[in-house]
């Protein structure tokens, strides 16, 4: 088996189905093989998990690994001002007929 890329924190190999009674899918039967799940799991440097006793640790769950963000507040970038600069414009040009509209005097355009 390949090793696992630097990118790759860990692996966490899930095993779900009957170990006894196996499931035929397109035409080959396929059964949970305790053993060389957990084989595969060592190969890849994770953990193994039966599926069918309970569920997945929340710690475990949250070890796997997820993109790390500071608590600090983030900063706005220039991208983000002209975003909302453009959505602000967007919003008034679109919103200025029904401001005209209330605007004008309407016993001046009445006959």
């Amino acid at each position: 088996m390949p090793r696992m890329p630097p990118s790759v924190g860990g692996a966490l190999v899930v095993g779900v189905g009957d170990p006894m009674k196996g499931t035929l899918i397109d035409g080959r039967q396929s059964r949970q093989d305790v053993s060389t799940l957990r084989e595969i799991a060592n190969r890849l440097g994770g953990e193994y998990h039966d599926g069918n006793l309970k569920h997945v640790p929340t710690a475990t769950l949250r070890s796997l690994g997820s993109l790390k963000v500071s608590a600090e507040k983030q900063q706005l970038t220039l991208r983000e001002y002209a975003l909302f600069a453009i959505a602000l414009a967007s919003f008034l040009l679109a919103s200025l007929p029904l401001i005209l509209y209330l605007l004008t005097d309407r016993k001046k355009l009445s006959p």
